[in-house]
């Protein structure tokens, strides 16, 4: 989704609203499966596609900058997927259009990349549990995140639909309200962590609303839910392969838009868990 620059101005600093989810049983090998499916909204009658990327170790997980990092030239999702090895990747964060490009908290690997602002973050721990929510430089400082990227709008929170009590939501703003591709993270109540993306064409309607991503997420199971970038940046790649339809330009030319940041499903776990590898 094009960056508006109510997205790129000024923000409060975060305050700390954060929940933390224990790290589930490690697994001995890749546990990651993808699946896509097509059907409409409850509530709302709206037809969707949605793809599905289900981690069942986080230590897999990891959140990358475009390939020479945030002031190199925008990639392409499978072009980033392919330079880092994603077994499964998606587009990430909001971004500017101008050098350097990644917005907001953006943590790889143990290393911070951008500065966290009020906004709704997703991340995993150096203790490999999840984050969700709003929290402070010195928060990530004392409990070691390893990585991290920042959203907009906390869409399920402990199991329940949370777009109203989502601080960094304008629930009849277009941004909410628009149908459009989608893109976020989740964790379910077992630990798995699902990457979720819903095709779309901004410019034809197609897609679906912030009311209907959160609920279409609910309906999946998942315990906590965070949005992402969407619109032309959402795309996602499963074994080299553009699985999703992607709409750089937000007609239904199929492409992928340059992002500055992917997140990542490696084959292995990150040599960055240390103890927990």
């Amino acid at each position: 989704m094009r960056v508006a620059a109510w997205i790129m101005g000024p923000v409060a600093v975060a305050s700390l609203d954060v929940e933390v989810i224990p790290f589930p049983a490690p697994q001995p090998t890749l546990d990651l499966n993808y699946t896509a499916h097509t059907s409409t909204v409850p509530s709302t009658g709206q037809k969707y596609t949605v793809h599905y990327g289900v981690l069942g170790d986080p230590r897999y997980f990891g959140m990358n900058p475009q390939p020479g990092g945030c002031s190199s030239a925008l990639t392409k999702v499978s072009k980033a997927a392919a330079h880092y090895g994603c077994e499964y990747a998606t587009n990430g964060a909001f971004f500017s259009q101008s050098a350097p490009y990644c917005i907001g908290g953006l943590w790889s690997n143990g290393t911070q990349l951008g500065m966290s602002s009020s906004r709704t973050n997703f991340g995993v721990l150096a203790n490999g549990s999840y984050v969700v929510g709003t929290v402070t430089q010195e928060w990530l400082a004392a409990n070691g995140v390893q990585q991290l990227v920042e959203g907009l709008g906390w869409l399920v929170r402990d199991g329940k639909i949370n777009t109203e009590g989502s601080a960094d939501l304008n629930t009849s703003s277009s941004f909410f309200t628009e149908k459009a591709p989608r893109t976020g993270l989740g964790i379910m109540p077992d630990g798995r962590l699902v990457l979720a993306q819903v095709d779309g064409i901004e410019l034809a309607k197609q897609g679906v609303s912030l009311a209907e991503f959160a609920e279409i997420l609910y309906l999946r199971g998942v315990l906590h839910a965070v949005n992402v970038d969407g619109g032309g940046s959402s795309d996602s790649v499963y074994k080299g392969k553009v699985v999703g339809k992607p709409t750089c330009s937000d007609t239904p030319l199929v492409c992928e838009r340059g992002v500055a940041s992917v997140t990542c499903i490696y084959p292995e776990p990150l040599a960055s868990w240390g103890q927990f590898v």
